[in-house]
């Protein structure tokens, strides 16, 4: 008498309605995905009635048609932000849009095409902030080196620098497949990057003086003293770092950061854009 080992194999229905679901899926969303590729003027970055946490937004996408120019409005603002002007590269483009709190209705204009996103704009409620500090010497001048024609607008540079930073720390996020999070920073009332400036103990000659060590202890003592803070971390700007045409080397120029105080010398200052 002789046993015979069988295998039996259960097919479990649910098992294939799964597999059917996927493929449904799939099917949709690469179908969703060639009509979007479709259309002439599509952002990648963002979706419609989506919600950030910051007030300058990147969108990045593709102009089917190949224009040239990329502008985003929003109809809400007023002023030189209701319209920003962005980059074309072939057909991928880079735009920045100025928003409010609530909802934005942004509209993206590339030649003839029009596109229309909204986006919810909520400010943060941390209250650990980035705050910026522009700092003088004893005589308060606020002058940092530039060329003839560029201009001096030192708070326009900062502001516009800031939230440049802000806007780009989300964004790598995302790109890295994260949420987008990002920094916070302290803001007027008017919802603008507030650029404190305090005057330095010494003369500008005797900050010029010291290496970028004793520079960044130095103006740690007087920001110590005189803007403490627990819950900031502060971004601090000398006025008075200049380049030595003789020794070919920058005064007052250093990049040193730690605890609650970075500093960084103001030497390419000028090449910041002012708005």
């Amino acid at each position: 008498m002789r046993s015979s080992n069988r295998i039996v194999i259960c097919r479990d229905p649910s098992v294939k309605q799964r597999s059917l679901s996927r493929k449904i899926a799939l099917s949709a969303a690469c179908a969703c995905f060639c009509s979007w590729s479709l259309l002439a003027l599509s952002v990648h970055n963002h979706v419609d009635g989506g919600t950030v946490r910051y007030p300058l937004v990147l969108l990045k996408g593709r102009i089917a048609g190949g224009s040239a120019s990329i502008q985003a409005v929003n109809a809400i603002l007023s002023g030189a932000e209701r319209e920003l002007e962005g980059l074309v590269q072939g057909q991928r483009f880079k735009v920045l849009a100025r928003l409010q709190p609530g909802e934005n209705p942004l509209t993206l204009r590339a030649g003839a095409e029009t596109l229309t996103l909204h986006l919810t704009y909520i400010p943060q409620t941390n209250p650990n902030r980035v705050r910026v500090i522009y700092v003088t010497d004893s005589s308060g001048d606020m002058e940092f080196q530039r060329p003839e024609d560029v201009s001096g607008d030192v708070k326009g540079r900062l502001q516009t620098a800031m939230r440049l930073m802000q806007t780009f720390t989300a964004e790598s996020f995302h790109d890295a497949g994260l949420p987008r999070r990002t920094f916070n920073l302290e803001e007027d009332e008017n919802g603008e990057v507030v650029v404190h400036v305090m005057t330095g103990d010494l003369a500008a000659s005797d900050y010029q003086a010291m290496d970028g060590y004793a520079l960044y202890s130095q103006l740690f003592r007087e920001h110590d003293a005189k803007l403490p803070s627990r819950e900031t971390r502060d971004l601090v700007i000398p006025a008075f770092t200049r380049f030595d045409p003789v020794t070919r080397k920058a005064l007052a120029h250093t990049a040193l950061g730690g605890g609650n105080f970075a500093l960084f010398g103001s030497g390419n200052l000028f090449t910041w854009p002012a708005s």
